[in-house]
This record gives structure tokens, C-alpha cells and sequence, in this order.
């Protein structure tokens, strides 16, 4: 069967699938909608894969450091990457900040650098760039809900995250980031560029 070109960009493949690129890629048309949350998609297989993962919880891919699981192959070689490798491959160019992520990296020049938050709490005066970080901060503010608790002690929290790094830091003492001038080592990112500012860069707080 004869190979079609698409007119606006290099995509090649058969009519019918150059086709439903145009419409998907190029026309953003979107065809296809979630029963459960009326989302909308390009093209129906990127329709069954947010079923799948979203809303029915299917999780085939199981990581083989520890207990996480994901829906997608690509989400699981992420947190590979990220949690496990501490590979960090998209760099902010008006900072150090770097991420895993590339939808993190544009969330966080949204939010830190062009200062854009168009998510406003509707109980308070916070302001977030991310819509899940609005529905964490309600639940863990406003309606003091903590889903994640520890398995090993009763520490409870709204962010997975903290508890990932609770269990890392108390359970297992493990403390990957490594200063480079001395033998400080700690389980958070944070406190060791805290650490090097205060002691190597002589950088101190300002007394107010």
C-alpha cells in the first residue's frame, strides 16, 4: 500500500493514518471523550490509556526497585529515571532547577520565573501554577486530609512525596545527596543547597 506525506510536517505513514494526524496533531481536533470525565482526545487509543490508567487503576508496570507501579511504560521509566537513577534530564535555563519532567520544567518557569498562577484557592489567598498542587493544598489545608500514611510509624500526609522522603530519611537512613567539599549528607535536596550556601558559599541569613 502506498505511503502518504503529511503537508505540514515529515510524519509519513499510510493515508488513513496521515489523515487522522492532520486532525489530531495539526487541526487539534479531538473526537474522542471520557465517559467519566468528559476530557477529550485526538485519537482513541490515547482515549483507552487514560481509562486504563485514570479512572480504572490499571497498573501493569511494576517498578523493580520498590513497590510503584504506573500504567504506562514511558510513566515508569520516568520514575526510574528520577527516583532511582536520579537522572534529571531537562534543565531550567534561568536557574538550577532540573527535573525529570518535562511538563515539571514548564510548570516551574510558569511558576517561579514568570511568576503565572491561574489556579486560586477559593478559601484562601494561595495561588499555584499546578491544578493537582490547588487540590493537594485544599485537602491537606482546609480539609486536613492526610492519605498517605507511614507504614512503619503515624506519620500521615496529604503529599506522597513527603512520605516517600519520611521513609527514606527515618526508615531507611538513606541520604542521597552528598556534599562535594565535605562529608555532610542528607536525605533532602533542599537542605543540602541550604548547606552549601551556608558553609562553603559563607552565604548567611539575613538577622531581621
Amino acid at each position: 500500500m502506498k505511503k502518504a506525506e503529511c503537508q505540514y510536517c515529515h510524519y509519513i505513514g499510510f493515508k488513513s493514518h496521515v489523515e487522522k494526524h492532520i486532525k489530531g496533531v495539526h487541526m487539534k481536533e479531538k473526537d474522542h471523550q471520557c465517559q467519566y470525565c468528559q476530557k477529550k482526545f485526538s485519537y482513541k487509543g490515547a482515549l483507552n490509556r487514560h481509562v486504563d490508567t485514570v479512572h480504572l487503576k490499571i497498573k501493569n508496570y511494576k517498578c523493580q526497585y520498590c513497590n510503584y507501579k504506573a500504567g504506562l511504560k514511558a510513566t515508569l521509566v520516568r520514575h526510574v529515571q528520577s527516583f532511582h537513577e536520579n537522572l534529571k534530564q531537562y534543565h531550567c535555563e534561568f536557574c538550577y532547577f532540573e527535573t525529570s519532567w518535562k511538563t515539571s520544567l514548564n510548570d516551574h518557569v510558569k511558576n517561579v520565573h514568570e511568576n503565572l498562577k491561574q489556579f486560586q484557592c477559593e478559601f484562601c489567598d494561595f495561588q499555584t501554577s499546578w491544578k493537582s498542587s490547588l487540590s493537594d493544598h485544599v485537602k491537606s489545608v482546609h480539609e486536613n486530609f492526610k492519605q498517605f500514611k507511614c507504614v512503619f510509624c503515624d506519620f500521615e500526609t496529604s503529599w506522597k512525596l513527603s512520605l516517600n522522603n519520611h521513609v527514606k530519611s527515618v526508615h531507611e537512613s538513606l541520604k542521597q545527596f552528598k556534599c562535594e567539599f565535605c562529608d555532610f549528607e542528607t536525605s533532602w535536596k533542599s537542605y543540602l543547597n541550604n548547606h552549601v550556601k551556608r558553609v562553603h558559599e559563607n552565604l548567611k541569613p539575613v538577622q531581621m
